[in-house]
């Protein structure tokens, strides 16, 4: 007898509850003394963050808190496996933004419309940096960087490294980068 599932049939038990409206989510979830978060995001695709004003937000109604990341001073984080050094990525931006709808500062109150009015008080003022739309833009000689303290340096390859050669050619066709594999879009969550 197998345990494997490839090749099988699978019989799913959770649907039917998801189907009939009897799911239940974290967001359902009442967790007493709970505080719901709306985050203040980025709208530049690149800049330089000169100030961020929360004196408006964390005096009104149902504001519990209003951080940023001078408040948390938390450490930076890598993006992900083994990247790190110039790549971590501040948890709540101090300087610079490097896409649309970075985190900047988080609204804690006590219920998600009052977390969200209190975000959209939030003043950013922003010093607009170059950016690049599109990959092969951002090959072009000259192209902004998003990380010029890494300029030179491969996430692959330690240290600095020089890209010359039948290596370094292109063969002229285009590639998506949308992803190939499928997976859950779905954040994980716990309550307890």
């Amino acid at each position: 007898m197998s345990t494997s599932i490839f090749g099988s049939v699978v019989l799913r038990t959770e649907d039917p509850r998801f189907i009939r409206g009897r799911g239940r989510y974290t967001d359902n979830v009442d967790a007493e003394g709970a505080l719901d978060a709306s985050f203040v995001r980025s709208m530049m695709a690149h800049a330089r963050v000169v100030r961020v004003d929360v004196s408006a937000s964390a005096h009104m109604p149902g504001v519990a808190a209003v951080f940023t990341a001078a408040d948390l001073d938390l450490a930076p984080q890598p993006p992900s496996g083994s990247v790190s050094g110039p790549f971590e990525r501040q948890v709540l931006v101090r300087d610079t933004v490097r896409f649309v709808g970075e985190a900047i500062a988080v609204v804690l109150a006590e219920s998600l419309g009052q977390a969200q009015d209190a975000a959209e008080s939030v003043q950013v003022e922003y010093e607009p940096l170059p950016a690049v739309v599109g990959s092969e833009a951002a090959l072009a000689a000259g192209a902004p960087l998003l990380f010029p303290e890494a300029s030179g340096k491969s996430t692959c390859l330690p240290g600095p490294t020089s890209w010359s050669g039948p290596a370094s050619r292109t063969s002229g066709s285009r590639r998506s980068p949308w992803r190939r594999t499928p997976s859950s879009s779905c954040p994980r969550t716990t309550a307890g």
